[in-house]
């Protein structure tokens, strides 16, 4: 849970943001030095965009795997055994077949 929350929510944002800002300032730094990105500017844009927010959505997905991740160790770890939290195994042992 750890290495998740390190790598998954505290090292993966500052990847997102670089991704995210370098190519801008980059372009905007020397716009004539950059004439491949002028030439093309829709199609680049369209795909830092469309890049940024793929990774913005696999960002909330982590953030939502981390919110499981601490349900399920604070559910072990303050109510170890306990039947009203955990579910075992639901399938019945007189199934017809």
């Amino acid at each position: 849970a750890i290495v998740f929350y390190i790598t998954r929510l505290f090292l993966f944002p500052r990847i997102i943001l670089s991704v995210s800002t370098e190519p801008w300032i980059e372009v905007t730094r020397e716009p004539l030095a950059n004439r491949i990105w002028v030439a093309y500017w829709g199609f680049y844009i369209v795909q830092l965009i469309g890049f940024a927010l793929f990774l913005n959505i696999l960002l909330y997905l982590h953030c939502f795997w981390f919110t499981l991740i601490v349900k399920m160790m604070y559910r072990e770890v303050l109510h170890p055994g306990n039947a009203k939290y955990s579910k075992g195994d639901i399938r019945s042992d007189d199934e017809a077949e």
